[in-house]
């Protein structure tokens, strides 16, 4: 697929007015893990939107400034991959969201797409790839704060506080967020929730290795 790929990408680059700092490939499923793979493997490549397949971030040597936005139904067979990716991530210093929506293994709908295109936008005003004028990153910004303020659920504020962290640290001062963040994530009753999810992943697993 690299003959593929660069006919694409040279096709769509002499039509289109493009930043070449700013080239980013999406893929779902199977589509998803080529896209993974030529991401990681060329530095001119900035990020990556996987729909529906995860990777092993310790298998591949990857930029620095790369950015990754898994995303995964609530019902999708392969979401426990992504879940695993994100956390694998998280021991890196890569720009890195999981996005969830409620469905099984297919596209993420409209909205669940503008986020990931956000997450791309903001990360690339904190590289310096692109002006920091942007209206859309401003606007969702101060819309997310106020949600995370007036959000009472105690899970539900931990993991908007972890997305919001990760799309605008750096973007603007998140420390106040990222202490709430950390208080919560030692806080017993969000180390229970996460428990009961990973005991839920673990049989998950356990199921899929018997239909296997």
């Amino acid at each position: 697929y690299p003959d593929i790929r660069n006919a694409i990408q040279n096709d769509a680059c002499a039509r289109f007015k493009i930043n070449k700092q700013r080239i980013y490939l999406c893929g779902f499923s199977g589509g998803a893990r080529v896209a993974t793979s030529i991401a990681v493997a060329d530095v001119s490549v900035a990020g990556v939107i996987a729909n529906s397949a995860g990777f092993e971030p310790s298998a591949v040597r990857i930029q620095q400034d790369f950015c990754y936005v898994g995303i995964a139904g609530n019902e999708d067979f392969n979401r426990m991959e992504q879940v695993r990716t994100e956390s694998m991530l998280s021991a890196y210093q890569y720009a890195h969201v999981l996005l969830e929506f409620d469905g099984p293994h297919e596209w993420a709908p409209e909205l669940t797409m503008q986020e990931a295109f956000l997450f791309l936008e903001a990360r690339a005003i904190v590289a310096k790839k692109k002006a920091s004028a942007n209206g859309l990153v401003l606007a969702n910004y101060e819309s997310w704060k106020k949600d995370v303020v007036e959000t009472k659920n105690t899970f539900a504020k931990f993991n908007w506080l972890k997305k919001y962290v990760a799309y605008f640290d750096g973007y603007a001062d998140v420390s106040s967020e990222k202490k709430m963040l950390a208080e919560l994530n030692a806080s017993a009753a969000i180390q229970n929730k996460l428990k009961a999810e990973s005991d839920v992943l673990s049989s998950e697993s356990v199921m899929q290795g018997s239909y296997y």
